[in-house]
């Protein structure tokens, strides 16, 4: 289940950095029409990192790949067999 999690998260986060990019272009178009389009395409990038990163975090952080624990169950059979030779 980790590597579908996994492959979607990655695919849904490929989209979200390609309207980033789509984005950052026509910003470049019309960047003389305001001054704050500069600042807002800066701080959508960092908004955008940080949440990538925080999402791969928490999908590691919450798979059962880092939480496994290894239980052994030993079962102690006490047959013991006497023998005198």
């Amino acid at each position: 289940m980790f590597y579908i999690y996994l492959w979607i998260y990655t695919f849904s986060v490929m989209i979200i950095w390609w309207v980033y990019a789509i984005i950052t272009i026509y910003s470049l178009k019309f960047k003389n029409f305001s001054p704050n389009i500069s600042l807002f395409i800066k701080l959508l990038f960092w908004f955008f990192a940080i949440m990538t990163i925080i999402g791969y975090i928490l999908i590691f952080y919450n798979s059962d790949i880092l939480n496994k624990k290894v239980e052994v169950n030993v079962v102690k059979n006490h047959i013991i067999n006497e023998t005198s030779y």
